[in-house]
């Protein structure tokens, strides 16, 4: 695929995310003018832009808002389960609300057996009461805490609270790299640095059979300790022995358009 080619898909794409949904088949019939392969691309990613946005693609890392309560049973907003600060959920003691959004609610928890900062990432109810779903996201979960590397964020569990699976992981305090770079001036040494980091867990996630697919400045953290950290596997690709009897086996559908698409390369939009 050259790159004519591909600034044309991105161009209809964006005309038609920005469009009202009841206006995009008109917009997709005379952007592509007849280009049928050109309507099946664009609507291959519209179509994963409105279902894949898995829950382990909301980063869990510092930008945290203090909310207010004490302990008591969650509540629901948006399909997730809600709790004040200070609610004990199994071993955790909640601090703070990290964020909110369609694929769930992220807390900063710390971990009152182990003395630990965690982040615990509740997944929706409207997706755990779907078993290909909840199958999914376990999967997702054993994936990632397959990977030990001092720059990918560490998965410490997957749990069941009230009838609300979440995922308990490393607290991540930083920046994204887009919010890094945009807020300082960087010479040539910090950008080795961090690209030197950001290749050497890709390099270990490839050495235990898993791709990532969605690799973009928002799913790695700049931390103000020091290390860069990789994150969201959501769409992680097992290739190998890994995933189970299937000697490749994706995390996300069969041929589904997996990725960001700025940042997919030409073999991950055609699936």
């Amino acid at each position: 695929m050259d790159a004519e080619r591909w600034q044309k898909i991105e161009r209809v794409f964006h005309a038609a995310l920005q469009a009202e949904p009841s206006l995009r088949a008109t917009i997709l019939e005379d952007s592509c003018a007849g280009d049928e392969l050109l309507r099946r691309q664009v609507e291959a990613l519209l179509a994963h832009r409105e279902k894949a946005g898995t829950f382990l693609e909301t980063p869990a890392f510092a930008t945290a808002k203090q909310t207010s309560g004490s302990e008591k049973p969650p509540s629901t907003s948006g399909g997730a389960a809600r709790f004040g600060v200070g609610a004990a959920v199994a071993q955790y003691r909640v601090l703070a609300e990290i964020g909110a959004g369609g694929m769930g609610i992220v807390y900063k928890a710390e971990d009152t057996k182990l003395g630990r900062l965690v982040a615990l990432k509740f997944l929706p109810e409207t997706l755990a009461t779907d078993a290909s779903a909840l199958e999914r996201f376990q999967r997702e979960a054993r994936a990632a805490s397959a990977l030990n590397h001092p720059n990918i964020c560490t998965i410490y569990d997957i749990a069941e609270y009230q009838g609300h699976p979440f995922i308990a992981m490393e607290y991540l305090d930083g920046r994204t790299l887009g919010e890094h770079i945009l807020g300082c001036t960087l010479d040539g040494d910090e950008i080795s640095k961090l690209g030197i980091q950001i290749a050497e867990a890709l390099s270990a996630a490839h050495s235990k059979g898993v791709v990532h697919r969605d690799v973009k400045p928002g799913n790695i953290v700049a931390t103000v300790t020091g290390p860069v950290k990789v994150l969201d596997f959501g769409l992680a690709k097992l290739i190998g022995s890994q995933g189970g009897n299937a000697l490749t086996k994706s995390l996300t559908e069969t041929h589904a358009v997996a990725g960001t698409l700025p940042y997919m390369s030409p073999e991950q939009l055609r699936g």
